[in-house]
């Protein structure tokens, strides 16, 4: 009789139901062993026609289908991380200062180190592959306005874990470093003066989540017809979350303290004033001011909750996207904490300033810490692109320094630039492109 070498593509997992030795078994015992079973047409029939063959068609189809949906997961991954090479922020090697390897590369190419060469060609690379591109965005959007960086979860604070999980700017967060892993490593050995200035802007760095959004923002960014941000959402109610910095405190003279401790209790002790910056985008009136909330010390998952449940707005510029809020509180340890961490961040300014202010546009170094996707804070260093002029002698910065939804109002630091006497408050604004950009100062 005819023989048929049949040889199954597929691995069957289980057929130990099957009592008798039939042809489909003694195929099946081949497989395992990795051998070729040569059945007559009879056996052959056998399989087809009888009741094992659908089970055995139906488990390779189920297989079959299977192995389909991995492979379509696998390029829907492959598909992502593509498109975010081209677009995604941190993705150019001259950015990124976090692993050893960019370490070595910023060593070699940064204009600051005494090999001037290696300066110049790093100025050449930057420019041509970092500043040429925003050229014609500029042309066509002079004010440089894109879309915000909040995290918007109308699943509330429990969602936020899934929205770091499905980011899209950047899947893996790799260019973010977790504030409390932060160290001397992460820095080239020419550049760590800065570290005690990312720690203690760190220290200051607060999450800020607001909960409606107010009927009085306006359809259009000021002399554009941009529409702005969140214009099409206004008089609706969900979580979303941005970044923000302490920026000094004051004691209350002349006022009581009127936190919700010292109401319920009806007593009155003196007071001081915390100042908050984040942009006005973030929090754009009294009425949102009103629905805020702003989390301090939140390095990790098991940090102690801290929290300002009211603040007060103190002053706003959508023109520039900056806003200031007070929190007024009696709390004397918090304070104390705070006054420290302020004089502490003085005087470190001051050590930077003096030693980037000559070189502040060749070094062209920056850093933010902010709240990505609302979680813990994370740090960011890399260099900034370009300073765009928008209204009279006010600038505003470009980067591809890590930033993620979550991020909008946090506090943008260019070395060299010193914040002092009201100048140079730059905050997280949004991203246009793949290129990220400050507010104006």
């Amino acid at each position: 009789m005819e023989k048929l070498d049949y040889i199954s593509e597929y691995k069957l997992d289980s057929l130990g139901s099957f009592n008798r030795l039939s042809a489909l078994n003694k195929f099946y015992l081949s497989r395992l062993s990795r051998q070729t079973y040569i059945m007559d047409a009879t056996e052959f029939l056998e399989i087809v026609q009888g009741p094992c063959f659908q089970i055995f068609f139906c488990m390779a189809l189920m297989r079959l289908y299977s192995m389909l949906n991995e492979l379509k997961e696998k390029i829907t991954v492959l598909e992502s991380k593509i498109d975010q090479l081209s677009t995604r922020c941190c993705c150019n090697k001259i950015e990124s200062i976090k692993s050893q390897h960019h370490r070595d590369f910023i060593t070699q190419n940064d204009p600051c180190l005494e090999n001037k060469n290696a300066g110049e060609k790093f100025k050449e690379i930057s420019n041509e592959d970092i500043n040429h591109p925003n050229l014609h965005m500029i042309e066509e959007n002079p004010q440089f306005i894109g879309h915000h960086e909040l995290q918007i979860s109308e699943g509330g604070e429990a969602d936020l874990t899934r929205h770091l999980a499905e980011c899209k700017k950047n899947p893996d967060h790799l260019q973010f470093i977790p504030v409390h892993q932060f160290n001397l490593d992460h820095l080239p050995e020419s550049h760590r003066d800065l570290y005690d200035l990312i720690k203690v802007v760190a220290d200051l760095t607060v999450r800020i989540s607001v909960k409606m959004i107010s009927e009085r923002r306006p359809q259009f960014w000021p002399n554009t017809e941009l529409p702005y941000c969140l214009s099409d959402k206004r008089g609706n109610k969900f979580l979303r979350i941005g970044s923000g910095c302490v920026i000094g405190l004051v004691k209350n003279e002349d006022e009581q303290c009127s936190c919700s401790n010292c109401q319920s209790l009806d007593r009155a002790r003196s007071s001081w004033k915390i100042k908050i910056l984040t942009a006005t985008h973030v929090v754009f009136d009294d009425i949102e001011a009103s629905e805020t909330r702003v989390r301090l010390f939140f390095d990790s998952e098991d940090s102690p909750k801290v929290v300002f449940d009211r603040v007060d707005l103190i002053n706003v510029s959508t023109e520039m996207d900056i806003c200031r809020l007070d929190y007024n509180t009696c709390d004397i340890s918090l304070v104390e904490k705070l006054d420290q961490m302020c004089k502490r961040y003085s005087d470190v300014r001051k050590r930077v300033f003096d030693k980037y202010n000559a070189t502040r546009d060749e070094d062209k170094l920056m850093f933010i810490v902010s709240h990505p996707h609302g979680c813990s804070k994370q740090i960011s260093i890399g260099r900034w692109n370009d300073k765009i002029k928008i209204i009279g002698n006010k600038y505003k910065f470009t980067y591809t320094t890590c930033t993620c939804p979550g991020s909008s109002g946090a506090s943008v630091h260019c070395a060299g630039y010193d914040r002092s006497y009201n100048k140079y408050w730059y905050v997280h604004s949004g991203s246009l492109s793949g290129i990220n950009y400050s507010s104006v100062d």
